[in-house]
């Protein structure tokens, strides 16, 4: 695990009433920081998933202009990197159930998950946003199935970091199951998981 450092001090400081303020001990206290691994650049990649909403908008856009047709965003859109999410850049999957599982370049001990959705302006996109995820994690050299995670509930605008359930082993696979959204029947709009951990 990669750690930075946070350094506080104070200085002896006289004010004039005369108050003296004693030199203090230099507080130096490591912070764990955490990376994503759930990104193609760290080498993982999407194996297996659910369908792609066969109505799925198919335009690619270039600076807000359509000028590509015929091109669907698969599952692998959620290993993108870390950048602004947009409604443009996200996987339709069909209907209100489904998931997705993807294999990390190497095994990591996984400390949080979480979800980010792009900005919700009407009714109409909120229907389609997931809330409640389930994530299991896997290592094909130690056990035969996947293992339970963590579940947590996503509301629009979340995002913050759910802890996962320590395991004793680093997880090579992880398998997120999407159980719900608001209430819409044809598809869940998912834009980008993380995985956070170290190796």
């Amino acid at each position: 695990m990669s750690n930075v450092c946070l350094v506080s001090s104070s200085r002896d400081l006289t004010s004039n009433n005369s108050l003296n303020y004693p030199l203090s001990e230099v507080l130096i206290q490591p912070i764990p920081v955490y990376r994503d691994f759930a990104v193609f650049n760290e080498g993982a990649r999407i194996f297996n998933s659910s369908g792609t909403w066969r109505d799925a908008p198919s335009i690619r856009y270039f600076y807000g202009v359509p000028i590509m047709y015929d091109v669907r965003y698969s599952a692998k859109t959620l290993l993108r990197k870390d950048r602004r999410t947009k409604k443009e850049i996200c996987w339709l999957m069909s209907g209100n159930r489904g998931f997705f599982e993807m294999d990390l370049n190497d095994p990591i001990d996984i400390s949080f998950v979480r979800y980010e959705h792009y900005e919700i302006n009407n009714a109409k996109d909120r229907v389609n946003t997931p809330t409640e995820f389930r994530v299991f994690g896997y290592n094909s050299t130690i056990v035969d199935n996947y293992i339970f995670l963590t579940e947590f509930t996503f509301s629009s605008g979340d995002k913050e970091a759910v802890p996962i359930i320590p395991v004793p082993y680093k997880i090579s696979r992880v398998k997120v199951e999407v159980s719900g959204n608001r209430d819409g029947t044809s598809f869940t709009s998912l834009c980008k998981f993380y995985v956070y951990g170290s190796l």
